[in-house]
């Protein structure tokens, strides 16, 4: 079986660059570099080859990924419309995940708080769809020494804080970025294992930030300052007493209201917002988005169809939201296509995980074609792989190339336990797998144990709050296996390399600490030639897969919808980019200016 629907996980947008070409008041579409110069700026992206997520281009229709796929041919995305916008009206956006509060100190993966955060750079399409460059955000350009230790940012002028006490709408400076990243630094932070890399912080003026590391990093602007760095306001951390609860203030399109933990947000509009879109109309351009927490699925199929709800959806339960699709016609139905990693880490730290033939025979005694049937209703899936195919490969892996113990073998599996001294092929934990509240993560953990029940192992499961759990994630506190590990930041190998084979960073779940593999890491950090990229990208997949350091499991996929009357709404998602609802307008919204 191909995995052609692998490309829906990896292609960007080609909205994208409108999105960011609006936060900057200009187009910016422009290739990334094969290599850069040793001196780079904000006009010339850096540094090369940085992956992208989502699905098929602008106005683009892509092929279902598997099954005969009904419900695709109604997954297009919409051209970005800013002629004859309207402005004003209310907007009811779903969410089916809250943060237990508002700090990027200490909570990696943010959604709806990039309404109201925003950051130094993020990151624009390029022409070719299938990779990303960084860009400006509050930063008006940026440059790097010959040496690629020290990174000097220029900030825009102007851009406002919002005006609300304790910062009244004061400017945004310099010291407030060197505030917002020196916590970064600090031991508590969810961002410290990548953040210790950096030497020194300073502000030599009120628009200028540079930024010392103490190797060279060929990929810091996209890595360390382009992910989900969010600039907070110290005003706004002292009146919490150091940490940020339910009370976010920073500098983006809309402002917020209200928040309470699985509860959901309250915006509106930002009257100050720095931004402009491609044709010099002031933005955001709804005056207000109520964003409820709705887990019940039931509930948000009510809402659809008493046009309570205009966008979004509930992730786990696709079947019951495409069916509504069918029975709603008028819906826009998106596949979200994220670039996910879902499936089991193991402690590699611990017996007997440290031993290969145990890790083979974990892997080859997952069904994962019985794991699909289970996990996906509607039949929508796509393989997640060590790396982002098309770091390694010109076309997507067939499932053969994903590696010889991702088959499904459970003779040989328990041949190679039983060499590892498991009498007859058995085991059992004497651990629990935790999962958290979400409803996929449910799913998935009563379906491993089930699956390998089947084949002589036996785990108990147990759930925890969402918080806990992912606190205990980013610890990496499990004794024997992980459930439901992932990574969002599919921008470059370097990305990936960091994250999940650096021995000390958060989502390194498996524990991986191989010398060869630093080796890599410490190359890649360097490495701007493609070439050499896609030579070493393949060293990681098959250290990976051969090793079988992490179990992959195929995800489903995962859609949302949109009222008919929502203009320009796209299922951009994740902590990387510009707010994906800074550009949706209301058809039936009252005015035709911003005032």
């Amino acid at each position: 079986m191909r995995l052609s629907r692998l490309l829906l996980s990896f292609i960007v947008l080609s909205l994208g660059a409108l999105i960011t070409a609006c936060g900057s008041g200009k187009d910016e579409s422009t290739a990334v570099p094969t290599k850069p110069a040793a001196t780079a700026s904000s006009s010339a992206p850096h540094p090369t080859n940085t992956p992208g997520r989502g699905s098929a281009g602008a106005d683009a229709t892509p092929a279902a990924p598997s099954g005969t796929g009904t419900i695709l041919d109604r997954t297009q995305f919409p051209k970005v419309e800013v002629e004859n916008v309207r402005y004003g009206g209310s907007m009811t956006w779903l969410r089916s995940a809250n943060p237990a509060f508002l700090d990027p100190k200490y909570f990696e993966q943010m959604d709806a708080e990039t309404m109201f955060y925003e950051k130094l750079v993020g990151f624009a399409a390029d022409a070719n769809t299938v990779f990303v460059h960084a860009a400006p955000v509050l930063a008006e350009s940026w440059k790097s020494s010959a040496d690629l230790k020290t990174f000097t940012f220029t900030l825009k002028k102007g851009i406002k804080w919002h005006n609300i006490a304790p910062v009244n709408g004061r400017e945004l400076v310099a010291d407030d970025i060197v505030f917002s990243f020196k916590r970064y630094t600090e031991a508590d932070s969810n961002k410290y294992a990548k953040w210790r890399a950096v030497d020194t912080i300073t502000a030599p003026d009120k628009y200028t930030v540079v930024i010392t590391l103490k190797d060279p990093d060929a990929w810091a602007i996209s890595n360390l300052f382009g992910t989900s760095e969010y600039i907070v306001a110290p005003e706004a951390v002292a009146e919490g007493g150091g940490r940020i609860g339910s009370k976010g203030i920073g500098t983006g399109p809309y402002i917020l209201k209200s928040y309470a933990p699985r509860r959901g947000y309250e915006f509106i509009r930002n009257p100050d917002y720095w931004a402009k879109d491609s044709k010099g109309n002031v933005l955001p351009y709804i005056d207000s988005i109520n964003s409820p927490f709705i887990a019940d699925v039931a509930t948000v199929v009510a809402g659809y169809r008493t046009k309570q709800i205009d966008v979004g959806g509930s992730y786990g339960a696709n079947n019951q939201l495409i069916e509504l699709g069918k029975s709603l016609p008028d819906l826009r139905v998106f596949n979200i296509g994220i670039t996910q990693e879902s499936g089991l880490a193991f402690n590699l730290k611990n017996a007997p995980w440290n031993d290969v033939r145990v890790r083979r025979a974990w892997n080859m005694l997952m069904d994962k074609e019985k794991y699909i049937q289970a996990a996906s209703a509607t039949q929508y899936w796509e393989y997640t792989t060590p790396i982002p195919w098309a770091l390694v490969s010109d076309e997507p892996f067939t499932f053969d190339k994903l590696g010889p113990y991702y088959k499904y073998n459970p003779a040989e599996g328990k041949k190679l336990l039983e060499e590892a001294g498991f009498t007859g092929g058995k085991m059992t934990l004497s651990t629990k797998l935790e999962f958290s509240t979400s409803p996929i993560h449910v799913l998935r953990s009563t379906i491993y144990q089930q699956l390998y029940k089947e084949n002589g192992i036996n785990f108990d499961i147990t759930q925890m709050d969402t918080a806990t759990y992912f606190q205990k994630w980013f610890e990496r506190s499990h004794k024997d296996i992980s459930l439901n590990f992932s990574n969002h930041g599919d921008w470059s190998l370097n990305w990936y390399a960091q994250n999940k084979y650096e021995k000390t960073a958060n989502q390194n779940t498996s524990w991986v600490d191989e010398p060869e593999v630093t080796k890599w890491i410490n190359e890649v950090k360097v490495t701007t030639d493609a070439a050499k990229i896609r030579q070493y990208a393949k060293n990681f997949w098959d250290y990976d897969t051969l090793q079988s350091v992490y179990i992959y499991t195929p995800v489903e996929l995962t859609y949302t919808l949109a009222a008919p009357r929502v203009r320009n709404f796209t299922t951009r998602r994740g902590a990387s980019f510009t707010s994906q609802l800074i550009l949706p307008w209301l058809a039936d919204a009252p005015r035709t200016t911003a005032n």
